[in-house]
């Protein structure tokens, strides 16, 4: 294999002329592009823009899987404004970063941040453990807006209690209690406004001012502070241009073309039998190929079983767009060359959160209570409590009741799923009918563990049919799925190729919901079972 740094040489070429052009225009693979950002990101502060959000994510995962081949150390970093203060999290990245790669989505260089001087003196961070001066603390806090009170039960309220502090930020959901030993923090804990009592345990409090309103940045004004070189990837520039030295447009944008020895690389779409004689056959000095690592680890499989493993270099990592470095032979492919696709991300299983969880709930739909049973939900009510404006889930139950849940604690709430059309029975608050019928599951489901025990041990004594180990045809069959296996799809494969290899007979059920892969695992058993 060639060494990977050969191609270096036309970077610095590419690097001589920017300097000397101020802007330039690249005719290539929009991943060599990202390399050029890359290497250049270990001199200067490089800012890289695309079209849209989805392709931000992608080049910052290619970007990353780039940084760790080539052993860079500088940063690669990413404009996400989605979160609150990601603007104040960005400029501190920035700060503390005189080299490296940020990519921004060409929106969102209009976007307003947080300023972060401004910021950083109206704002505080508590950590659990540290030593603050609480008689400043305060005085902060009420610099910043926040109201003295006997107790706190609203946003921008405080309240001093000997060794306890209770405060009330503008952006939680509940209030914060704060205990001290001197000026040492010793604890913090959310806590119900209404009772009271405390619920869960913090390590670290942002307090920002009580409006909860900072001075604000256009973030290209905040770029344009930090980048000596951007690079513009198929944007409309119109209104989103910024003052910079040296820019680098690909594929939209003037400036001077710079020649460079590479070009796109070949498409396989799927015939790995071409991709293993064009790795035979072509005069490469060096085969890289990027894939993630369950595809990687079949390729290899594969690679071995034809003698060419030692001609690839297979990496764990994600690359847009294959290229061909001509004068010195070396080529690198990402899995969209090799198989004409990109593999989708597979979803994982996962409760609920409240926001999704009020997304999915209409008025009328029945809902499961974690402690109340069933009832019936009739939309969300927002009412004054003891002085505090919250909102509520309302349920309705047998009899007239009706049980409201603050939204905070909709993780108790889920959706009733039953099967066929048959509506379920409404219970009763304060009765027991909910309690005895999980008492009534808990007996059934015990009873079916003891008839399974007993079957399997029958069957344990008993001899079924071990089907072979995998053939590179299997290989061949799972490399060509576009989704990549979930955690729980990987177990349920691993177990059921175990089962079928086995000489005990086979006895397994794939459950799981719509979507979440349940065929693919079938396929791979039938596959190996012909």
């Amino acid at each position: 294999m060639g060494n990977r740094l050969d191609l270096f040489e036309d970077l610095q070429n590419f690097e001589g002329e920017l300097l000397r052009s101020f802007s330039v225009n690249l005719s290539v693979p929009s991943s060599f592009g990202s390399l050029c950002a890359l290497f250049l990101g270990t001199r200067y502060p490089v800012v890289y823009v695309v079209s849209q959000e989805v392709e931000r994510k992608r080049v910052v995962e290619e970007l990353r899987t780039l940084r760790k081949f080539f052993g860079y150390d500088e940063p690669v970093l990413e404009a996400n404004l989605a979160l609150p203060f990601s603007g104040v999290t960005l400029q501190k990245d920035l700060r503390e970063s005189p080299r490296g790669v940020l990519v921004v989505a060409v929106g969102d260089l209009r976007q307003d941040v947080e300023e972060l001087e401004y910021f950083l003196s109206h704002s505080f961070f508590l950590e659990k453990g540290a030593r603050v001066d609480r008689e400043k603390l305060l005085d902060l806090l009420f610099f910043l807006g926040y109201e003295r009170v006997e107790t706190v039960r609203e946003r921008g309220q405080v309240a001093p209690r000997g060794e306890v502090l209770d405060l009330f930020p503008p952006h939680l959901e509940e209030p914060v209690r704060t205990y001290w030993w001197g000026n040492v923090l010793e604890r913090m804990r959310l806590f119900d406004p209404e009772t009271q009592r405390t619920r869960t345990d913090i390590d670290s409090l942002f307090l920002p001012p009580r409006s909860g309103e900072f001075r604000k940045i256009e973030l290209r004004k905040v770029l344009g502070c930090w980048a000596k070189v951007v690079f513009w990837e198929g944007v409309l520039l119109e209104g989103v241009l910024f003052p910079v030295p040296y820019m680098v447009f690909l594929g939209l944008g003037e400036g001077k073309s710079v020649p460079l020895s590479v070009e796109r690389a070949p498409a396989f779409l799927g015939d790995l039998a071409a991709l293993f004689r064009f790795v035979q056959d072509q005069d490469l000095t060096q085969a890289v190929f990027f894939l993630p690592e369950g595809k990687r680890v079949l390729l290899e499989e594969m690679l071995r079983g034809e003698g060419i493993e030692q001609r690839v270099t297979l990496v764990e990592g994600f690359l847009r767009k294959g290229f061909l470095f001509g004068r010195l032979r070396q080529v690198f492919l990402g899995e969209e060359d090799i198989f004409g696709y990109e593999f989708v991300r597979g979803k994982e299983r996962r409760r609920a959160s409240p926001q999704e969880l009020l997304q999915t709930l209409s008025p009328g739909d029945y809902v499961v209570h974690e402690e109340e049973g069933i009832g019936i939900f009739q939309g969300l009510r927002e009412m004054v409590v003891k002085g505090v404006r919250r909102v509520y889930l309302e349920i309705a139950y047998a009899g007239g009741d009706r049980l409201y849940v603050p939204v905070e604690n909709a993780h108790l709430v889920e959706k009733y799923v039953g099967l066929g059309e048959a509506k379920p029975e409404v219970h009763r608050l304060g009765r027991d009918d909910w309690r005895r019928t999980k008492e009534r599951v808990r007996r059934a489901v015990e009873k079916v563990a003891r008839d399974l025990l007993e079957l399997y041990a029958r069957r344990h004594i008993e001899r079924g049919h071990a089907f072979s180990p995998d053939t590179s045809w299997q290989r061949e069959l799972e490399l060509s799925f576009p989704f990549l296996e979930t955690p729980d799809q990987k177990r349920a494969i691993e177990e059921v190729k175990r089962d079928m290899e086995s000489p005990r007979p086979m006895d397994r059920l794939v459950c799981g919901d719509v979507g979440y892969g349940k065929t693919e695992v079938a396929v791979r058993a039938a596959f190996k079972a012909v």
